[in-house]
């Protein structure tokens, strides 16, 4: 019985001085712990940065800026195009608040994805290409609606100095993403054939464009 005791006296001591098994990440949920570990999560982390592509919504937005554009959905937009608009319209704020919720993915990712040590390095530096190419994708958009806009590269929280920082220069920008996009478009794929597993990612021409 004795014996016994010491055994559970020991048991408590060395729990009581290391509680860190109280504070593990769960096992059987994707956490950010414990995410980062294989291609697959690169790939579906990659794959939420798709979603800021506008595709024809970008056409129809500029195009329903000019006069001959009656068919617009929403007169918003002619309004901002004759330059009868204040900030109160809802697309405005829409466009900047969008943008910056993908811009943040892209610092995310971008801040993360070097965590997946066993994936290679060709494979991360892919992945990581597409993300430099939406967040440079973004800034295009910001930039030329907006003119000077905040120029974000780190995620951001309620503390960070940047929430507060004011506008970037246009062209200071313009020289970032260009910059990003020239030392890593050729970790995209040269070519990807239609009708592939992969067509409809970013490749090289994209990016160059």
């Amino acid at each position: 019985m004795k014996k016994y005791l010491i055994i559970l006296a020991t048991l408590l001591t060395i729990l009581s001085c290391n509680d860190d098994f109280l504070e593990r990440p769960p096992l059987d949920t994707l956490t950010n712990e414990n995410f980062w570990q294989s291609e697959a999560h690169l790939v579906s982390a990659a794959n939420a940065l798709y979603t800021a592509m506008n595709g024809k919504d970008l056409l129809n937005m500029f195009e329903s800026m000019g006069e001959t554009a009656p068919w617009a959905i929403t007169t918003a937009y002619r309004t901002i195009g004759g330059g009868n608009y204040s900030t109160d319209i809802s697309q405005i704020n829409n466009i900047w608040v969008r943008a910056y919720y993908n811009i943040g993915r892209c610092n995310y990712f971008l801040n993360n994805y070097k965590r997946a040590v066993t994936v290679s390095e060709n494979i991360r530096e892919r992945y990581a290409a597409e993300a430099y190419f939406f967040r440079a994708y973004d800034y295009w958009i910001l930039t030329t609606l907006f003119g000077d806009v905040p120029y974000i590269t780190e995620e951001l929280n309620v503390y960070s100095p940047d929430v507060y920082r004011g506008r970037d220069p246009k062209q200071t920008i313009i020289n970032n993403i260009a910059a990003d996009l020239e030392n890593t478009y050729l970790n995209l794929p040269a070519f990807i054939a239609p009708a592939s597993a992969q067509f409809g990612r970013i490749s090289q021409g994209a990016a160059l464009t």
